[in-house]
């Protein structure tokens, strides 16, 4: 119930007691699965943390293994358990989700120790790129 100072404008229609509209640009959130535990982590939240914002959310996981293609879908089941999470806890889909998801990963792995396993490097960025998730070589190999 409005006071009666304001009382003649929610009568008159020229006032409303409804909130306003969002004026704020909703977060947008990234997920970034790394192939360290450890350093890639540390690393992407040390950048975030400098680099603060309120309408950049960021979530780093260490997954623990290099493989493209595993990391992928560890990605996409960390998508999934998010979206679970806040479908139940807020009763609405829409809720959940990543705006970007990117894996990060060491190319020298594929390229230079092991080039007989280049074709699974490229077989993991296809399957990145089938499921709409992009990707990050760690130290791109480069030819002396």
């Amino acid at each position: 119930m409005p006071s009666k100072k304001y009382q003649h404008l929610v009568e008159s229609g020229k006032a409303s007691l409804g909130r306003k509209e969002r004026f704020r640009t909703p977060a947008k959130s990234i997920l970034i699965v790394c192939e360290g535990k450890n350093t890639e982590k540390i690393y992407f939240e040390g950048i975030c943390q400098k680099k603060a914002s309120s309408t950049v959310k960021v979530k780093c996981y260490g997954a623990g293994f290099g493989d493209a293609t595993n990391l992928v879908k560890y990605a996409l089941k960390l998508k999934t358990e998010q979206e679970e999470k806040a479908e139940s806890e807020l009763g609405m889909r829409e809720a959940a989700g990543f705006d970007e998801i990117w894996i990060v990963f060491d190319a020298d792995y594929y390229l230079t120790i092991h080039k007989n396993r280049f074709h699974k490097l490229t077989e993991g960025v296809d399957f990145a790129k089938a499921h709409a998730i992009n990707v990050a070589l760690d130290r791109p190999y480069q030819s002396s």
